[in-house]
């Protein structure tokens, strides 16, 4: 159910129960189950992905939610049991950047994010995203925007 997304196929549990209730009799249970069972089997079919495109989008929604931490390929490897080289090679082959270039624009955009709307220093901002060194932090931004993180904040505040 959660890996297939088959909430807007079947909504929420309460209207399949609606539904099977609203049924009269077996056979029109069973053909409602099958017809049921024909519209997931069809969704299955035209969404499936490869085991190594699942296994991109695993290791992107990994980074999404880690990205703030410390990120060493060999740790990766051992979480997705696999071998840190195969999945760099991979993940470049299919995203077009390395992991460390999509780590970077991740934090990046979190960065730009935290510039607009909120008033934190760009220190904390720095340490939120993942930069311990502020100078460090400083480098990275100007080398990917283009201007200073205190420079993109004035330009962008959201008021």
């Amino acid at each position: 159910e959660n890996e297939c997304e088959l909430d807007h196929l079947m909504g929420d549990r309460y209207e399949v129960y609606e539904q099977l209730n609203a049924q009269n009799s077996l056979d029109e249970i069973s053909h409602w189950l099958r017809s049921l069972v024909i519209k997931i089997k069809n969704h299955i079919e035209d969404h499936k992905v490869s085991y190594n495109e699942k296994l991109i989008l695993d290791m992107k929604n990994y980074l999404n939610t880690n990205y703030r931490e410390t990120i060493v390929l060999e740790d990766l490897g051992k979480f997705f049991y696999k071998n840190p080289a195969y999945l760099c090679s991979l993940f470049s082959k299919s995203v077009g950047k390395t992991i460390f270039e999509y780590i970077t624009l991740t934090r990046m955009n979190n960065a730009k994010k935290l510039l607009r709307t909120s008033t934190c220093k760009v220190a904390d901002v720095a340490a939120q995203v993942g930069y311990e060194n502020q100078k460090y932090f400083y480098q990275v931004f100007k080398k990917n925007v283009g201007i200073t993180p205190s420079q993109y904040r004035s330009k962008h505040l959201v008021k």
